[in-house]
């Protein structure tokens, strides 16, 4: 795993709004299932709907406000589960969405390999260097 030093978080354009979002881990080469771990701040109203999770799945722990998923509420200690390719099976297949309430939202975002990846990748000991 690769640790990122704490920085000013970066701030992406996103409905209306500008995300803060900051990698604190991400894996180094396939040493590890886990992708990464972000810490993303929503202002009110921002949707969050990150493209190109085609191949991990992801948890959102909420730490902080409320919002919506698909139109169902979230606020803090939910954790919402996105499987791979980021579509939710709520009336059909629709693409995960979260969309920050009228105080913002804080989050948690973890994104890991699937079984179907992570059960055919080659046995790996960490070493502590």
């Amino acid at each position: 795993m690769i640790v990122t030093p704490p920085a000013a978080p970066s701030r992406t354009l996103a409905g209306g709004g500008s995300v803060a979002w900051r990698c604190l881990v991400r894996r180094g080469m396939l040493h590890s299932e886990t992708e990464s771990v972000d810490h993303v701040r929503l202002p009110a109203g921002a949707v969050f709907a990150p493209p190109g999770t085609d191949g991990v799945e992801s948890a959102w722990l909420v730490l902080r406000g409320s919002g919506t998923v698909n139109e169902t509420a979230v606020g803090p200690g939910d954790v919402v589960l996105v499987p791979a390719g980021g579509a939710l099976r709520a009336g059909g297949e629709q693409p995960a969405a979260l969309e920050a309430g009228a105080g913002g939202l804080e989050f948690l975002w973890v994104a890991v390999l699937p079984a179907a990846v992570s059960d055919v990748l080659p046995p790996r000991s960490p070493v502590a260097s």
